[in-house]
């Protein structure tokens, strides 16, 4: 079942819905991460163009991969073999399957924050080459490890008595 629901994330959507999906989340990406960079402690000097954060020497695009869109599907997919390998009830796995969104989501707005950030305050370019690319792993196997985390909070949090009667049911 894991390796179906793998490939079931796989099939593209009909009716040109990921390519909705891929511009809203830049904008939701880009507003954010704008927003953010408005508030103290950052306050970097921009200015938003549609996907695009300009500062003072440098355009940066929210890119399409940047905006999320590969992270997102490849998290969900490690996050929906995650819960049906380790056989979590549905109401948890659906739980974490939105909570792995909304990480995907935060990993992508603190990409464009930090990318902005580095540039405009060291004049470190983190948003092409091998750099980028590294950075862009990174920040994925953070999220990985925050939706993993998760799990183990939501494991915290359920009644004890039900994790029991879980595992007794499991056995038999």
């Amino acid at each position: 079942l894991p390796a179906w629901a793998l490939l079931w994330l796989a099939v593209p959507t009909p009716l040109d819905l990921d390519l909705r999906l891929i511009t809203s989340l830049q904008r939701f990406t880009a507003r954010a991460g704008s927003a953010i960079l408005d508030i103290w402690p950052f306050e970097v000097l921009h200015m938003m163009s549609g996907t695009i954060v300009e500062v003072p020497g440098k355009r940066l695009l929210v890119e399409e991969a940047c905006s999320g869109i590969h992270s997102l599907f490849a998290g969900l997919a490690c996050t929906v073999f995650f819960v049906l390998w380790v056989r979590r009830p549905w109401i948890r796995g659906t739980l974490l399957v939105v909570t792995a969104v909304l990480w995907v989501l935060a990993s992508n707005i603190a990409r464009v924050v930090v990318i902005t950030y580095t540039f405009t305050n060291w004049d470190i370019n983190l948003a092409e080459g091998v750099v980028h690319t590294i950075f862009g792993l990174v920040l994925f196997a953070i999220t990985l490890s925050l939706i993993v985390s998760t799990d183990r909070l939501f494991l915290f949090l359920t009644p004890r008595r039900f994790v029991l009667r879980s595992k007794a049911a499991e056995e038999a």
